[in-house]
């Protein structure tokens, strides 16, 4: 036993854990600052998200003070400056030790390993690999531009199983009409796969797994907004998704999660947000051309049926775009807009075009005449 738990004790050095007090960070930034890596973090404890998908700004050098006051001083942009950035913006604590040499994380937003059989200990995965493919400690994982980092805890004690990142695709799309169906459906990342060629080149992974490959992810607990669904509940058996067509008008937040198995753990997927309701479209609409100081201008009158942007679309007789012009407006607003100068005599063809804060878009006919 005594052997076994110090073989499981090498593997969580790679990983991180729970506190109590808020933390601290002391950054010393080395110029230039293209040094720095914009990148996200998320934390996601077995019972509950820690923090969402955090975005911060990791600089070269760093002093990393946890909430017990044990400081280490980083050499290069690693995941725990990461995540200790994101507990300063977000207010949860975490706390490490050093006892084992590298930093030892051991709890995060109050969340803790078990000390007796190190079950829920933190993990981390960088753009979708993790352990075994990042077989090193957080302090030691190097990190750069555009990453995406996510801290999990593990409920497997002998962190025998894979992991897997849970992930929601909503089908048509995340903007939807009223009545009409919308698919959830999961599937799920395993860590122990790069992503792409790029990423198994960088962490000497030596299997791909691209998004288009994920495997469906059948008995998830689905939840849409204040509603949860269980895959499988139904008359279908599980299959990885589910067709919601009754929601009502609003916006909703989509994840999903589902419990350890004999093969996987899984870690919550990010909230996707999804919009329903209808369509713009224009009450009224008019496109006008009227000469003007140096050539002519085309004036474009509207009303909508609800908050839009509205954009007057020019183009010449070939299809080539002349002049776009825009202009945001609210619920059953009356506008205007108006063309650039274009030259007298030329034909052209126009259309007013209205896309809702989602993507839903509608357009008028397209028309043509000869400018004044």
């Amino acid at each position: 036993m005594g052997a076994r738990r110090l073989i499981v004790l090498a593997v969580l050095v790679l990983f991180a854990g729970l506190v109590a007090v808020p933390a601290a960070l002391a950054v010393t930034t080395t110029p230039p600052p293209v040094l720095h890596a914009a990148v996200t973090v998320r934390v996601e404890g077995t019972s509950r998200t820690v923090a969402p998908r955090t975005a911060v700004d990791v600089p070269w050098n760093a002093t990393i003070v946890d909430t017990d006051g044990t400081t280490i001083v980083s050499t290069q942009r690693n995941a725990l400056a990461a995540l200790a950035l994101a507990a300063n913006l977000r207010g949860f604590t975490y706390d490490y030790n050093t006892s084992y040499g590298a930093p030892f994380l051991t709890t995060i937003g109050g969340l803790t390993f078990d000390p007796v059989d190190y079950s829920n200990g933190w993990t981390y995965m960088i753009n979708g690999v993790g352990y075994p493919v990042l077989d090193m400690g957080v302090y030691d994982a190097p990190i750069k531009p555009g990453d995406a980092i996510v801290y999990a805890q593990n409920p497997d004690p002998s962190f025998a199983r894979g992991v897997k990142l849970l992930k929601v695709r909503v089908t048509p799309g995340v903007a939807a009409l009223p009545g009409n169906p919308v698919t959830i459906a999961v599937v799920g990342d395993d860590v122990a796969k790069a992503n792409s060629s790029a990423e198994a080149t960088r962490w000497g992974a030596s299997t791909i797994e691209t998004p288009a490959q994920f495997a469906a992810s059948a008995g998830a607990t689905i939840h849409v907004g204040s509603r949860v669904y269980i895959d499988g509940a139904g008359s279908d058996g599980a299959n990885g998704a589910i067709t919601v067509s009754d929601l009502p008008r609003g916006t909703y937040s989509v994840w999903a999660e589902m419990p350890m198995d004999a093969n996987f753990s899984y870690v919550r997927s990010a909230p996707v947000r999804i919009n329903i309701d209808a369509a713009p479209r224009f009450v009224a609409a008019a496109i006008t051309a009227r000469a003007s100081a140096g050539g002519a201008r085309l004036l474009a009158y509207f009303r909508v049926s609800k908050a839009v942007t509205v954009t007057l679309v020019v183009l010449d007789r070939a299809g080539r775009k002349l002049d776009t012009v825009s202009r945001r407006v609210t619920a059953l607003a009356a506008g205007g807009l108006a063309s650039r100068t274009l030259p007298s005599g030329k034909f052209v063809r126009a259309k007013l075009v209205a896309r809702d804060a989602w993507g839903r878009a509608v357009a008028t006919r397209l028309v043509g005449a000869r400018l004044p």
